[in-house]
């Protein structure tokens, strides 16, 4: 479970950095940075699976 939390925590740092850098305004770069954060995480839990069904 601490794992997922450093995972989403991680996530929306980086998209709100690359929201502020992608976007003028606060509110634009704020939803583009959870859009970012909430993409990297459903790939990392998708990578997750695959890596949890290939070795198992």
């Amino acid at each position: 479970m601490l794992h997922f939390v450093f995972l989403a925590v991680f996530c929306v740092a980086v998209g709100l950095v690359l929201g502020a850098m992608l976007r003028a305004t606060t509110g634009a770069a704020v939803q583009l940075g959870l859009w970012i954060a909430a993409g990297m995480t459903a790939v990392a839990l998708a990578v997750a699976w695959v890596m949890y069904l290939i070795a198992a």
